[in-house]
């Protein structure tokens, strides 16, 4: 299946799921964060690559976030998430939330035994967001495999399972998105249908468009693989440019950005393509910087 196609399906899938019907451009937003987490295949010329269930379960749960443009960080987050009381109590011997949903995308017998997945990136402790519950049935016996972050070591022990509490999760208010079983099996359907009758991928990939921009943006201002800024807002007395500029300044480049409605005037350097011990210093060195009263940004000069 291609990530367009599984964009439609999982669109298609969700039409039901609350009062009103999401836009198609929240999936076409939630993919596109996908991409630049680095679960799904990034770039045009990668349109045409099937996903393996590993990619398909990250979209997945790239749906549990509100906010779309977060499904990428939530789909990380999610998927690394490790069965309470070890594999040896996990659902088919899975040892991840994403190795479970991509062992019931592939495998008929785990697929028929689901009764529903339940999912939140919501906090399930202090500073630790996600937890999962994944409900099924085998030879008449209903039973629970509960996900949680791999850092509550205790909780990854063989027996935590039994005097687990899902019920109390630390968040207040918590939003859980539920996948039963005729979604898997609507799914896998899909699945099976596109490997049996190939057809090229839906729609005219103007879903790369902004990518594309964002990469010619980037390219514009010498952003790199690896790059790492050292960001520092400006109170400047002299006329700043009204664009986005890439300068030289000596032997350094530095981005300025324009002030706009949300930030003020600013200045960005790039450290990675300078030694450790010296890049930040020398870097500041090119030029004076005196501190502004409290409350207020540093002013170079």
């Amino acid at each position: 299946m291609f990530a367009k196609n599984l964009e439609i399906a999982l669109a298609y899938l969700c039409e039901k799921g609350d009062v009103s019907h999401s836009l198609p451009q929240e999936f076409t937003a939630r993919f596109d964060a996908l991409r630049r987490y680095g679960k799904l295949p990034r770039g045009r010329e990668r349109r045409d690559q099937l996903l393996t269930s590993r990619e398909i379960a990250a979209a997945i749960l790239g749906l549990a976030p509100v906010h779309p443009n977060w499904a990428g960080h939530a789909a990380r987050i999610l998927s690394s998430l490790r069965p309470i009381g070890g594999v040896d109590v996990s659902f088919f011997s899975t040892s991840t939330l994403q190795e479970s949903i991509a062992c019931i995308l592939t495998d008929a017998t785990a697929r028929n035994s689901v009764v529903r997945l339940t999912v939140s990136a919501a906090e399930r402790g202090v500073n630790s967001n996600g937890y999962a519950t994944l409900s099924y049935e085998i030879d008449g016996i209903r039973r629970r495999t509960f996900y949680g972050r791999a850092e509550a070591v205790s909780l990854m022990q063989p027996g935590a399972e039994r005097d687990f509490d899902p019920s109390e999760p630390y968040s207040p208010v918590s939003r859980e998105t539920v996948f039963n079983g005729t979604f898997f099996q609507r799914l896998a359907q899909e699945m099976l249908s596109a490997n049996a009758f190939p057809t090229p991928p839906a729609g005219d990939g103007s879903e790369y468009d902004a990518e594309e921009a964002q990469q010619e943006r980037y390219k514009k201002l010498g952003v790199r693989r690896g790059s790492r800024f050292l960001n520092i807002g400006v109170d400047n007395q002299v006329t700043w440019p009204a664009k986005e500029t890439l300068t030289k300044f000596d032997k350094y480049e530095f981005v300025l950005m324009p002030k706009t409605q949300d930030y003020v005037q600013s200045i960005h350097i790039d450290l990675s393509p300078y030694p450790a011990s010296a890049g930040c210093a020398t870097a500041a060195g090119s030029f004076r910087i005196r501190l502004a009263p409290p409350g207020r940004v540093p002013v170079f000069s």
